[in-house]
């Protein structure tokens, strides 16, 4: 189901923001091995798509902390919604949600250390 939910203006352009905090990218398993009771074990697919992991982080302002809180809590139900957020590998933008609870720290005194994971919803 496509989502009308859009990352919000206010908060850092990405790629790149994300991209340079710490980003990582990963798949999801998307085998199942069975051991027979001879021959070689049988591999096949988990599932017909596979799921994209990202995580990584943002430096905000606290205004755009602010922001960010707002759409996570507001717009996104603490979460619970899917949104579209811009690749941050190609070009375009991709329907995501949230894996875990945005991590919020102390960067600076007026900087704001955002860690997230999300992934993506084929």
């Amino acid at each position: 189901m496509a989502t009308t939910i859009n990352w919000t203006d206010i908060l850092p352009v990405l790629p790149t923001d994300y991209l340079y905090g710490g980003f990582s990218e990963s798949q999801q398993d998307g085998l199942i091995q069975t051991s027979m009771s001879e021959g070689d074990i049988k591999v096949r697919r988990r599932f017909t798509s596979y799921v994209e992991d990202y995580s990584g982080y943002m430096i905000m302002s606290t205004t755009q902390k602010t922001a960010f809180q707002a759409f996570y809590r507001e717009t996104l139900g603490f979460g619970c919604l899917s949104f579209n957020f811009p690749n941050p590998v190609s070009i375009g933008n991709i329907e995501v949600r949230f894996t875990s609870i945005p991590k919020v720290s102390a960067s600076s005194h007026d900087d704001w250390k955002i860690s997230f994971s999300i992934e993506e919803i084929s």
